[in-house]
């Protein structure tokens, strides 16, 4: 009902996404103006559009993998139709519940692959975001594509590397896809270097680490190149003044409302639906095997990292606080959520069976 009602998608994507998508496929060879100050917006749904600072609320700094695929196929395509931004949107959103089934069905079995699957689809936010085209959801995919295959690295047998390439390369496509992305590329830079140098298994780090490298390093390259050539400042972290950071920092109340926050949106994700998963987790009972272990801290750790990033940036955020709040954390929770139910369900005892050797 979301893509009938709202063919071009919520606030976000009509205003960020799906506008850079625009300026892509109308500018030509004057594409770049897009990144500069926007004016003369109106749209009559969203009169967000029509105030003087809009420029800054676009985002015009967010990377361009979801504006770049959608100008590409209006490009192949030879004329604009709603109808690309709308696949894509459902692309992501499909491909992040097969990728979740399918590596959990390697990594322990199809029935706990089913389960997880099911609880993502029984997950409101997670269809509502991704019927709305947020980028949310790709970001998510690619967070969760790149902790499947670093895990299934981890239970396969022999050196293959391509696995540790193909994570790189992700990880990469995660920075392109939104500016949480480079968030995410120094937690599972930290993640692998934490697991594999506590165990003293130097070989294997910079063997990892070279192969991860070569998948990253081209996407990271036109990353970069888009942010210093292309895209004005952050609007969060742009041109801040160093006292007031160490005022908010020092801010103990920011620390509690924050914290009151996470808190609240984590017991009542998915209108009670992570109070059926902890009743399904105590049910069913856990148990880690010797298979899993590398992949389930590494996937610890890379959460762990995410949301203390994620609290870090609401303490200094330069916006209203409760505001910022109230209109981000459901969102960025989303973004972890399929990746938190990759790593759950590596130490879910599995239905009918005991856990692999």
């Amino acid at each position: 009902m979301v893509l009938v009602n709202k063919p071009h998608g919520s606030i976000d994507s009509y205003a960020i996404w799906n506008l850079q998508a625009r300026f892509l496929f109308r500018g030509h060879e004057q594409w770049a103006k897009g990144f500069s100050a926007v004016s003369g917006l109106s749209h009559p749904d969203y009169p967000l559009l029509s105030r003087p600072d809009y420029w800054l609320l676009s985002h015009p700094d967010y990377p361009l993998l979801i504006p770049a695929s959608i100008a590409r196929l209006w490009t192949y395509l030879g004329f604009e139709t709603v109808k690309v931004p709308q696949f894509i949107a459902a692309f992501f959103t499909m491909g992040t519940i097969a990728v979740l089934l399918s590596s959990l069905a390697i990594l322990r079995s199809k029935t706990q692959g089913l389960v997880a699957a099911l609880f993502l689809m029984a997950t409101a936010p997670f269809i509502m975001r991704g019927a709305d085209q947020y980028a949310d959801i790709p970001i998510g995919f690619f967070i969760l594509v790149t902790v499947a295959l670093l895990a299934l690295q981890d239970t396969t047998s022999g050196e293959r590397r391509g696995l540790i390439s193909l994570a790189g390369m992700t990880a990469g496509f995660a920075a392109w896809t939104k500016n949480e992305g480079f968030l995410f590329l120094l937690a599972v830079i930290v993640s692998r270097s934490f697991v594999l140098l506590v165990r003293r298994d130097y070989r294997r780090y910079f063997k990892e680490l070279g192969s991860f490298l070569v998948g990253l390093l081209p996407v990271l390259a036109v990353v970069l190149y888009f942010k210093l050539k292309y895209a004005p400042p952050n609007d969060l972290f742009g041109s801040r003044n160093f006292q007031r950071l160490v005022e908010m920092l020092g801010d103990t109340h920011r620390y509690v409302v924050i914290a009151k926050a996470f808190g609240r949106e984590f017991l009542h994700w998915g209108n009670g639906l992570m109070a059926v998963f902890l009743v399904y987790l105590v049910t069913s009972g856990i148990g880690l095997n010797r298979r899993n272990q590398t992949a389930f801290f590494t996937g610890i750790i890379i959460l762990t990292f995410m949301v203390s990033g994620y609290f870090f940036t609401y303490l200094i955020t330069p916006l209203p606080l409760t505001f910022h709040l109230s209109t981000s954390l459901e969102r960025v929770f989303l973004q972890l959520w399929p990746t938190f139910l990759l790593v759950a369900f590596l130490i879910v005892t599995p239905l009918g069976g005991p856990l692999r050797a």
